[in-house]
Order: structure tokens, then C-alpha cells, then sequence
């Protein structure tokens, strides 16, 4: 069983998982929300900018439907 890291991205649960040098996150709570980075520190970055277009994207089909 591969080890998880969890932890608060703008109040979101991230979880993360090493495989071999890189790192897979995901938002448990924002399904397909998900993304990937070479080491921990530059997961942290790519799963903040992931997670800030899924925001965008729910946002803009808000509008939409709206």
C-alpha cells in the first residue's frame, strides 16, 4: 500500500501519492480534480493551480446554466 500525505490546500483535503519520483494529488472532495508534479514542493504548486482552474470551471458553468 503506497503511503498517503494529507493535507489543507485553500481549504480543500489534498492527497498525495508518491510513485517512484513523482507525486499524484487529488481533491477527494472535487471529483476529477487532479494533477501531478516531480517532488512534493512542486506537487504542492501544480495541485493549488489545478485546483484553482476546477474552481474557474465550476464557476463558468454556473454562469452557464444559470
Amino acid at each position: 500500500m503506497k503511503h498517503i500525505i494529507r493535507e489543507k490546500i485553500a481549504g480543500y483535503t489534498a492527497e498525495f501519492k508518491r510513485d517512484g519520483d513523482t507525486y499524484i494529488v487529488s481533491f477527494p472532495e472535487l471529483p476529477g480534480c487532479a494533477t501531478f508534479g516531480y517532488g512534493l514542493t512542486h506537487t504542492k504548486e501544480m495541485a493549488l493551480e489545478a485546483l484553482q482552474l476546477w474552481l474557474e470551471v465550476i464557476r463558468e458553468d454556473k454562469k452557464i446554466a444559470s
